[in-house]
C-alpha cells in the first residue's frame, strides 16, 4: 500500500516513510527516519530536536491511514484535537521513529485513537487524539 494513495499529505508535510502494518478500522504501524535535512531543523542551534508538532502529526497521519484504508473513496480525516499527550524524550536527527496507533472508538464520523511513538523501544511520545471523518468534494 502506498501512503499517498490513502492520505492527502505530501512532502514536506508527510511524516511517514514506511507502512509496517495496517488493520483497517483497528490500527496501524508506521516508521520515519528523522534526518538532519528536515525542514523543521533549519535555523535551530547545533543540538537539533524534532518539534512535538511533528510527532503529533505523524501519529495523526498513522491514525488516518488506519481509518481511511477501510473507507470508501471520497473521504478524509480531520484532526479534531488532543485529549492527552506526553512528550518524554527528545527526538534527534538519526532517530528512527516507530509509531503505533490503535483506534479506540468510532461513532457517527467522530472517533478516538491512542498511540505511541518509540525510538529503539523507548516511548518518546504518547497521545490520545480526536478525529472526524468527512466527505471530500470530487
Amino acid at each position: 500500500m502506498d501512503i499517498k494513495d490513502v492520505i492527502p499529505q505530501r512532502p514536506p508535510f508527510l511524516f511517514i516513510d514506511e507502512i509496517k502494518a495496517v488493520e483497517p478500522g483497528v490500527g496501524a504501524d508506521t516508521t520515519k527516519l528523522v534526518t538532519i535535512n528536515e525542514w523543521y531543523f533549519r535555523g535551530q542551534p547545533n543540538d537539533k530536536v524534532a518539534p512535538m508538532f511533528m510527532l503529533l502529526e505523524m501519529m495523526a497521519q498513522t491514525g488516518a491511514l488506519a481509518i481511511l484504508s477501510d473507507q470508501a473513496a471520497g473521504k478524509n480525516v480531520l484532526f479534531g484535537g488532543v485529549k492527552a499527550a506526553e512528550y518524554t524524550v527528545a527526538v534527534h536527527p538519526g532517530d528512527q521513529l516507530d509509531c503505533h496507533v490503535a483506534l479506540l472508538k468510532q461513532r457517527h464520523g467522530i472517533g478516538i485513537g491512542s498511540g505511541e511513538i518509540k525510538v529503539d523501544g523507548q516511548v518518546v511520545f504518547s497521545a490520545t487524539l480526536i478525529f472526524a471523518i468527512v466527505e471530500t468534494e470530487e
